[in-house]
């Protein structure tokens, strides 16, 4: 009996070793899996990494470390749906992993999922033990700002010290703050307006002594050096290409590229174009081959061009309505949204007006129905081709939209309006909140004709009419003042007015025409136009350029050193001026 129960213990003891010595030598292998994946991982042969994760994974199926590893590799080579596949079966097994979720976070933060990041931070930090970068609060801070979380942007960047973040960050702080109506804050953590940065350290002091000047730069010097025979008509944001108008011998448009000194083809992009529109692009194109670049608005930072469709087209018999952009850089044309074939005012057409979003990839533009006479202002992803509908204006009773959409770094979307009914000009602001469009203001202006917008990229815009030039402000609710220039005996002055003392001005008295070739400063503080001069005793006609310190009406004057007489002048994003014959830098 003894025989037989030691006989069972020395068994069960047996069995026991060799389960444990099987556990362990599990253990062991998974351990070796993930030591050896790690090793890889360190020299970045991400494949060999991947392999022995996958065994690990294989061998501790309820472990999430493996599934963690392997997502933070799909992310490193862009392959965001196995990334999100992997982490999602991390989580699965561990969803009180604070690891898994920062891997979460990373991955919608680097696939533009603002609020999807911004939610697995939250379960980040309930779960404790997952340390957020600065950089990485500072980008989740401005992605959400971009699509309009202003909330819960202003969470992220909270956590991270103004003396952390630079002159850029710092600006893109100011801007959630202005949205967000936080003033007091802006004033105690002594943050920029937003675009000083791309002014000269002293110009406040240089405008107020008189002493700044304009320096012709190099950009584009072999192209406008060319003189009568070319046109400056339009610059990028970003300044890095430009559309000139060829005076001979085809009396064309082209495309040029500054940085690389040399014309751009445009050419029908078919293979990037939305499916059933190729046939179309192609025929576009080729109709519309010299002057194709006549009517455009530039993307916010100047990537690509939206075509405005109603210049080119027959409104009666045209098949051709297709909503297009032009890659800069390629000079690509291709359609992105695919519209149903339009004859007789029967269906919809993209119109004139547009414009981007900060990030590029949404575009704004106005859908008429003719048949309807209703404008609607439309949103569209070109990305995803995903759309949809802001509002929408009844052209024949409420009025319709008289300039391209401006779209502010802080969000909003700013346009003129014409009222049916009292046939003046009104500003009108759309802001979007947590995805959804909500119309912030519509301010009533003195003006009943031609106007343009202007704004800059800390919010401040400017209104130009023919007769005052009204400033206005995207984070109020009301414009802030007019700018009113009179002339007497030859001399103009400029002041400060609200809009009733700029009509009763305009009714009393001689009005400067500023007019609206004119510019405003990236940081919204100034603006600049040029004035026509013209001296008695040498018969000579000039131009000056003047600029307004749009706090003070303060007025300084230099002559416009570009060699030809025109009146256009642009102010560009990265603060430099484009005159008729050539860039110019402020000193």
């Amino acid at each position: 009996m003894r025989k037989k129960i030691m006989i069972v213990v020395i068994g069960m003891t047996l069995i026991t070793m060799l389960a444990g010595y099987g556990c362990h030598e599990k253990n062991t292998k998974y351990e070796s899996a993930m030591q050896n994946a790690d090793s890889y991982l360190k020299e970045s042969d991400f494949e060999s990494a991947l392999g022995c994760y996958d065994i690990a994974a294989k061998l501790e199926p309820k472990s999430a470390i493996p599934l963690i590893k392997m997502a933070d590799i799909y992310i490193t080579q862009e392959l965001y749906e196995k990334a999100e596949d992997t982490i999602e079966q991390a989580i699965l097994l561990a969803p009180d992993s604070a690891d898994a979720y920062k891997t979460k976070m990373t991955l919608d933060l680097k696939s533009g999922k603002g609020y999807d990041a911004y939610d697995a931070l939250i379960h980040v930090n309930e779960c404790g033990g997952a340390s957020i970068t600065s950089e990485e609060y500072l980008q989740l801070g401005k992605l959400l700002n971009e699509q309009g979380f202003t909330k819960q942007a202003l969470n992220c960047l909270e956590k991270v010290s103004a003396n952390d973040m630079t002159l850029e960050q710092k600006t893109e702080y100011w801007l959630i703050l202005k949205m967000a109506g936080e003033d007091e804050k802006i004033t105690e953590l002594g943050l920029p307006v937003a675009g000083s940065e791309k002014m000269p350290l002293d110009f406040d002091e240089k405008f107020e002594e008189g002493t700044f000047g304009l320096t012709k730069t190099q950009i584009g010097e072999e192209i406008f050096t060319r003189g009568d025979e070319v046109q400056i008509i339009s610059i990028s944001p970003n300044g890095k290409y430009g559309v000139f108008k060829e005076k001979e011998p085809t009396f064309g448009f082209f495309l040029y590229d500054f940085e690389e000194k040399k014309r751009i083809d445009i050419w029908a992009d078919t293979a990037n174009s939305v499916e059933g529109t190729q046939e179309t692009v192609i025929q576009f194109v080729k109709r519309h081959e010299d002057s194709l670049l006549k009517d455009m608005t530039w993307s916010c930072d100047g990537n690509y061009m939206i075509v405005q469709m109603r210049s080119y087209m027959n409104i009666r018999t045209d098949k051709l309505n297709d909503a297009y952009i032009i890659d800069a850089q390629s000079g690509g044309c291709r359609a992105v949204k695919d519209y149903e074939e339009y004859v007789d005012f029967v269906g919809k057409i993209p119109s004139y007006f547009a414009t981007t979003d900060q990030t590029e990839d949404i575009i704004y533009h106005v859908e008429y129905n003719p048949s309807e006479k209703i404008d609607t202002l439309v949103w569209l992803n070109i990305k995803t081709g995903e759309d949809g509908i802001i509002t929408s204006v009844n052209t024949d009773k409420e009025g319709y939209i008289q300039t391209d959409f401006i779209c502010a770094t802080t969000g909003q979307i700013v346009y003129l309006l014409k009222r049916r009914d009292t046939g003046k000009i009104s500003l009108v602001i759309w802001k979007q909140d947590n995805d959804v469009w909500k119309q912030v203001s519509e301010i009533p202006l003195n003006e009943s004709d031609s106007s343009r917008l202007f704004i800059s990229d800390s919010g401040r815009g400017i209104c130009c009419t023919s007769v005052e030039t009204v400033v206005f402000d995207v984070n109020s609710e009301d414009v802030l003042y007019a700018i009113v220039g009179t002339e007497e005996k030859k001399q103009v002055t400029f002041q400060k007015a609200t809009l009733e003392e700029a009509k009763k001005a305009r009714e009393n008295s001689r009005t400067f025409n500023i007019g609206t070739d004119c510019g405003i400063s990236p940081d919204g503080k100034y603006m600049v136009f040029n004035r026509k001069m013209y001296e008695y005793d040498t018969e000579r006609t000039y131009y000056n350029c003047e600029f307004i310190n749009l706090d003070t009406a303060q007025v300084q004057e230099i002559e416009n050193p570009a060699t030809s007489n025109v009146e256009d002048i642009l102010w560009l994003k990265n603060g430099n001026i484009c005159l008729g014959d050539g860039i110019y830098s402020l000193d």
